[in-house]
């Protein structure tokens, strides 16, 4: 019956994919980065940014960013839960959150809602595109993408009813499905919904509690997206619902994948967010747009602080008949925190072709509560932590020359911040009984406040190949990421290269390290004029 049910998985699986081939048609659809205010081709824009589409989420077989990540160059995670959820850019990052606030320098935004510090829920399910945005994006986001930004995009409506149901099977205990409808009613509004479930028992196996799903996935992802436009009003609402509960149990003493817990943590995460765009078409190309959105989650990290068991020194080295003393300690550590955020962004967009520019005022208000509960702490740690940020910020792009673009920007920002906790020295002469949990009248809050203002901005100056430029370089593989620049793109590399007479410095010295499959020499598509350092030629 298990295989019967994996096999007429696999035949759907194989029919629904079918299906959507034949509704995508032969086409190539164009990349477009949605980040910037005006969207555009990666190639022509003058910023660093790796922009990952539904192919290589599906060649990779990914259900979350972190099996993304890694093929942007000079991104990284961090884990210490059961995803991979703090992100660096650059060097610049977070690596954890626990009782003190963090503001973080990476964002993440999933169809306009603001999912930065809690990317756990930061599924790929019916997404389209994942952009990376590597440098300070601080003009139109704001302190939240100082090191860079990652904006997912999930895919829009059909205009033709469409069905999806996946489903697989794997060892571990992996299973998942999941089902899609999308179309359009004959009112004019364009529909996509899903949802997807996907539980795995993980790879550890606790020989303690003799259990091997303490590391387990379980994720619910739903959403919904509706677009319609009225006149030369176009309107777009997201809705997204996550409910994960995943375990936590990765302390391997050995690094074997083997734990000996004995109160197993977990990693949880209930979403509930929904976003609103309005777009409206003006005279002369312009358009007016306003993003409302609002993100609701309830957090919940634990883990076995102390790895282990009591009895974990029976019969070995440390057991009391060798040495007089058996293992005592024991410990857990958990972290509840209740977020909540909202953002308003209206923009003003010049459609100018020679001098675009926006103009536009931002507010962002988020709300954090923390509980934290350990064994050796008297009473439970509580702080809340509240922010306020308000900004007015602009940005043009123009043509100074036939060749040479000046793109500038600039952001002021008023940030204020509120933050409380239960953690306070108590006043001089007062006396309190010693008891164990202390009474709230005998607990004394810390309170800070803090208002800044903040200025920040950008200019580049974007100059086009001409008669003066002789050689572009090239690093692929890259180092220290691995990352691979695909075929198609080294051949348009080529090809510009061509048309203009450049010379090439490839540095392929990882091409022996590469085991993707993706790898390919620009001697390939361009031997007479490429100069490969520190490698061997690949033809």
């Amino acid at each position: 019956m298990k295989y019967f049910l994996l096999a007429f998985l696999l035949v759907l699986n194989c029919l629904c994919v079918s299906a959507k081939e034949t509704q995508s048609g032969n086409g190539i659809d164009e990349i477009v980065v949605t980040a910037e205010f005006n969207q555009d081709n990666p190639f022509n824009l003058p910023l660093s940014v790796s922009v990952l589409d539904s192919d290589d989420i599906n060649q990779r077989n990914a259900s979350h960013l972190e099996d993304l990540l890694f093929m942007a160059p000079n991104v990284n995670y961090s884990t210490g839960a059961s995803r991979g959820k703090f992100y660096q850019i650059r060097g610049i990052g977070e690596r954890s959150e626990f009782t003190e606030p963090v503001n973080y320098s990476v964002g993440v935004i999933i169809d306009g809602i603001d999912f930065t510090g809690i990317a756990l829920g930061a599924s790929t399910f019916d997404i389209k595109q994942v952009e990376v945005l590597r440098g300070p994006q601080g003009t139109l986001y704001g302190a939240n993408a100082l090191a860079g930004l990652v904006n997912m995009v999930s895919h829009n409506p059909t205009e033709v009813f469409y069905s999806q149901i996946k489903g697989l099977v794997s060892e571990y205990g992996g299973r998942n499905i999941s089902a899609l409808i999308s179309g359009t009613s004959q009112s004019k509004i364009g529909y996509r919904v899903g949802i997807k479930n996907a539980k795995s028992d993980g790879y550890v196996k606790n020989v303690y509690l003799n259990k091997d799903d303490t590391n387990n996935l379980d994720e619910t992802i739903a959403k919904a997206k509706f677009t319609k436009t009225i006149d030369n009003t176009n309107l777009i609402l997201n809705i997204f619902h996550g409910d994960i509960d995943n375990g936590y149990d990765a302390f391997s003493l050995d690094n074997t994948r083997v734990t000996y817990s004995d109160n197993p943590g977990h990693d949880r995460q209930k979403t509930t967010a929904t976003s609103l765009k309005i777009e409206r078409d003006l005279q002369g190309n312009n358009r007016l747009e306003a993003l409302i959105s609002y993100a609701e989650s309830d957090l919940n990290y634990a883990y076995d602080e102390d790895w282990s068991n009591t009895n974990i020194c029976n019969n070995t080295p440390c057991d009391s008949s060798i040495h007089g003393f058996d293992w005592w300690y024991s410990s857990f550590d958990s972290f509840k925190r209740d977020n909540k955020n909202h953002t308003l962004d209206i923009r003003y967009v010049s459609g100018s072709e020679n001098f675009p520019w926006v103009v536009g005022i931002y507010n962002r208000d988020q709300d954090i509560n923390l509980i934290r509960q350990y064994t050796y702490l008297e009473n439970d740690f509580k702080s809340s932590f509240d922010t306020q940020n308000s900004a007015i910020y602009g940005q043009f792009d123009g043509n100074i020359t036939k060749k040479v673009k000046i793109i500038g920007g600039l952001r002021f920002e008023k940030r204020k911040a509120d933050y409380t906790d239960n953690n306070a020295p108590a006043p001089e002469g007062f006396f309190c009984i010693a008891i164990y949990p202390r009474p709230e009248s005998c607990l004394f809050n810390n309170q800070y406040s803090n208002s800044e203002n903040f200025w920040g901005g950008k200019l580049s100056i974007q100059n086009k190949i001409n008669e003066r430029t002789k050689v572009i370089v090239l690093v692929s593989p890259n180092n220290p990421t691995g990352a691979v620049t695909p075929p198609e793109n080294i051949k348009k590399i080529a090809e510009i290269a061509i048309k203009h007479n450049l010379i090439v410095i490839a540095d392929e010295i990882y091409a022996e390290l590469d085991f993707s499959g993706d790898y390919k020499s620009l001697t390939h598509f361009y031997p007479e004029n490429t100069i490969i350092s520190l490698s061997l030629i690949h033809i």
